[in-house]
């Protein structure tokens, strides 16, 4: 197949109700490793590439051997910037050949989290990338008051609204074992 944005793959995953898997790579090797997996099972996959490789001397190198090898893929295969750190990480990973990226702008304020991730949007749509947007931390909940209940409320909306949907998912993975 080729190297592809995963938007369209990810929708056909949706509507036949499967998942796309999304491996994390830092060198060639792990890389080689990932794509033959993917070719052993025709398999759509996601290649993600963390914003820090990006800082790199051999960022460029890495991103070209990575386009090299995901072109010659059995299935579709999407390069992704993985938690982009700013719009700058952002514009060289689509230089460098990302076909999606996903920025992490967590740690600003909102309003200025959601502007970056507009010029991003604007940006990637415009090379046909697809774009994931981080909007806040969830690591913080890790620190949340407890409830009344006994469970964790950051939000202050209490865990109902959280808690229903992994619910949904819980018997959804029963019924279907």
């Amino acid at each position: 197949m080729a190297l592809v944005s995963i938007l369209n793959e990810l929708k056909k995953a949706q509507q036949g109700h499967y998942g796309i898997p999304s491996f994390n790579t830092f060198d060639s090797l792990g890389s080689e490793g990932i794509l033959a997996a993917l070719a052993e099972k025709h398999a759509p996959g996601i290649v993600a590439v963390y914003t820090g490789i990006f800082d790199k001397p051999n960022a460029a190198a890495l991103m070209a051997f990575l386009r090299a090898m995901a072109w010659r893929a059995q299935g579709p295969v999407s390069l992704l910037l993985d938690h982009g750190a700013s719009f700058e990480h952002c514009m060289l990973a689509l230089t460098l050949g990302c076909t999606d990226v996903m920025f992490d702008g967590s740690k600003l304020p909102i309003e200025d989290n959601i502007a970056v991730t507009r010029l991003i949007v604007r940006a990637a749509h415009k090379v046909g990338a697809a774009v994931e947007a981080e909007h806040i931390e969830v690591a913080w909940l890790l620190d949340a008051p407890i409830d009344d209940d006994g469970e964790r409320d950051a939000l202050g909306i209490g865990r109902r609204v959280v808690r229903f949907p992994l619910e949904r998912l819980r018997q959804r993975v029963e019924r279907e074992r």
